[in-house]
C-alpha cells in the first residue's frame, strides 16, 4: 500500500539517511531545494546493498555494452554451477534479490545515475567498459558524467590512497598510539561543534570501532608522548655511547704515548 506524505510535512522532518531512486534528478524535482540541502544524507540502493552484503560482486559500468557484458558473465558463471545473481540497471532491482547466501555471486550493472548518489558502495571487481558523451541532460557536462562513472573505481582505491586511512588504522600492538590526523591552527571558542565523517570506512567485519580524539599540542606532541620519548631515549643513548667511545679512544692514545 502506497503512502503519500505532504510536501510541507517532509520539509519539517529531519532525516538521518535519504535513499533516493536513481531516476530522480535533484536539480529538477519537486523537492529540489530540500534534497540539495540534505545532499550529504543521500544514498543509493547500491549503498544499502553493500551495507548488508559483502559477497563477491562484479560491477560493470560504461556508456555502451554494459548489459551484454553482464549477460555473458552471468551465463558463464551459471554454466559453471555458481549461485550467481544478475541485478542492477539491467532490470532486476538489486534490493529485490532473495535467498542470498555467503556463496552468492552478484553481477551488477551500474548506471551513472546510481553511482552519482552512491557514497559507500564498492565491488570486489569493477569494470568501466568505455566512455562517451551520454546523459548530459542529467549530469550537466561530460566531466560530471565521467566523474560519476569513476566513483566506482575511486571507492575501491580509497583504502590505499588516502593517508587519513593509515592514521585511522592504528597498530594493534600499540593500542594507545595515535598519529596526528590534522591540526587546527586557530583557537576554538567555547561552544558546540559538529563533525562530519565523510570517509566511511567499514569496521563491522572485524568488530572494529571509530573514535574522535581531540588533544592540545605541545613540544612533545600533545597527549601522545610515545614518539617524543623514543626519540629522546635513542638520542640520549647515542650521545652516551659516543662520549664513552671518545673517552676510551683518548685513554688508549695516552697509553700508547
Amino acid at each position: 500500500k502506497k503512502k503519500i506524505i505532504n510536501k510541507i510535512k517532509i520539509l519539517n522532518l529531519n532525516f538521518d539517511k535519504i535513499i533516493l531512486s536513481p531516476g530522480i534528478n535533484i536539480n529538477k524535482c519537486y523537492l529540489s531545494k530540500f534534497l540539495k540541502k540534505n545532499k550529504k544524507k543521500i544514498y543509493s540502493d547500491l549503498d544499502i546493498f553493500y551495507a548488508f552484503y559483502k559477497n563477491v560482486s562484479f560491477t560493470i559500468t560504461g556508456t555502451n555494452g554494459k548489459s551484454t557484458t553482464c549477460q555473458l558473465l552471468y551465463k558463464v558463471l551459471l554454466n559453471q554451477k555458481f549461485d550467481v545473481r544478475l541485478v542492477g540497471n539491467i532490470g532486476n532491482p538489486i534490493l529485490s534479490t532473495k535467498k542470498v547466501t555467503k556463496n552468492s555471486i552478484f553481477i551488477i550493472e551500474a548506471s551513472s545515475y546510481q553511482l552519482e548518489y552512491s557514497k559507500i558502495f564498492k565491488s570486489k571487481y569493477s569494470v568501466i567498459l568505455n566512455l562517451s558523451p551520454d546523459h548530459i541532460e542529467r549530469h550537466g557536462s561530460l566531466k560530471k558524467y565521467v566523474k560519476a562513472k569513476f566513483k566506482l573505481l575511486i571507492n575501491q582505491l580509497t583504502f590505499f590512497i588516502l593517508e587519513h586511512f593509515v592514521v585511522w588504522m592504528r597498530t594493534a600492538g600499540l593500542p594507545t598510539f595515535r598519529k596526528l590526523y590534522g591540526r587546527i591552527e586557530q583557537d576554538l571558542a567555547p561552544g558546540k561543534y559538529e563533525v562530519e565523517v565523510s570517509n566511511q570506512y567499514e569496521v563491522r567485519p572485524f568488530k572494529g570501532k571509530k573514535s574522535l580524539v581531540l588533544a592540545t599540542g605541545n613540544v612533545l606532541g600533545g597527549k601522545n608522548y610515545f614518539l617524543a620519548i623514543s626519540f629522546l631515549a635513542v638520542g640520549g643513548a647515542a650521545m652516551f655511547f659516543a662520549f664513552l667511545l671518545c673517552i676510551c679512544s683518548m685513554s688508549k692514545s695516552k697509553n700508547n704515548w
